[in-house]
């Protein structure tokens, strides 16, 4: 499988414990608490006073919650992602809130759209992204369906000078702005070994300024940020971004 095919054996296990959202919040009127969520409504009004007519693509929407927000605003929203359980989950999401919101399953970097969108979201998606061909994959993807005037609104990992918490994990380990992960043997990993452990790549956690090269490197400029300071843990980086030289 590809590495970030383990999300839907993360999906399963969510749904088995009853969550109806990524954190594992089992009651479906506090799922918009989420931190994306917060960061998004913070400056959404800004950058889309009326989001009547306006649509909007939300990017590894696992169960749904950023899209059905994105909905409940007022945008016309769909959500993908790779896992069917999280899909199918995110459409239970919907029908709780009567959001007329679509979601499909599938790969996102094999995503072939013909459509524009306003607003692009990143649920944490481009930290799951390890390789720089699959990052470019999707800034590539973003170029190809954001409006002229669009936005693509990023929240993901950023490296803390202090993430002594979460490497605590035993079955983590970072290595650069890599973090490997060990897992299920009988996986079809590209496995590899690190420190004598059998691991896989995980995770993508770049410094704030390597990150924000990526985006200019990509076509991207950063119009708007902040960041999110979380003792012993990856920082949160939540940034508005729009294409240069948008006309």
């Amino acid at each position: 499988m590809k590495y970030y095919e383990i999300h839907k054996e993360a999906y399963k296990v969510l749904a088995q414990n009853g969550a109806v959202a990524w954190d594992g919040e089992t009651d479906r009127d506090k799922i918009f608490d989420h931190e994306i969520i917060v960061s998004l409504e913070k400056r959404l009004s800004h950058y889309f006073k009326d989001p009547t007519e306006k649509s909007a693509i939300d990017l590894g929407t696992g169960m749904g919650t950023c899209a059905l927000y994105l909905s409940k605003y007022g945008f016309k929203a769909r959500g993908h992602d790779i896992s069917e359980t999280a899909i199918s989950k995110a459409l239970e999401n919907a029908a709780y809130f009567k959001l007329d919101t679509d979601f499909f399953c599938g790969d996102i970097l094999s995503l072939e759209c013909s459509e524009k969108f306003d607003l692009i979201t990143d649920s944490s998606f481009l930290h799951c992204l390890v390789t720089d061909e699959d990052r470019k994959k999707f800034f590539d993807l973003a170029k190809n369906i954001i409006n002229d005037h669009g936005k693509l609104f990023i929240h993901t990992m950023v490296h803390s000078d202090d993430m002594s918490n979460f490497l605590t994990a035993p079955h983590i380990l970072l290595k650069e702005d890599i973090l490997w992960s060990t897992g299920n043997e009988d996986w079809d990993m590209d496995w590899t070994e690190i420190d004598g452990r059998k691991v896989f790549s995980h995770r993508r956690i770049k410094k704030v300024r390597d990150l924000e090269q990526e985006f200019a490197d990509h076509g991207f400029e950063v119009v708007e940020k902040s960041v999110i300071d979380d003792p012993g843990n990856p920082d949160s980086y939540v940034a508005w971004l729009a294409l240069k030289n948008a006309t």
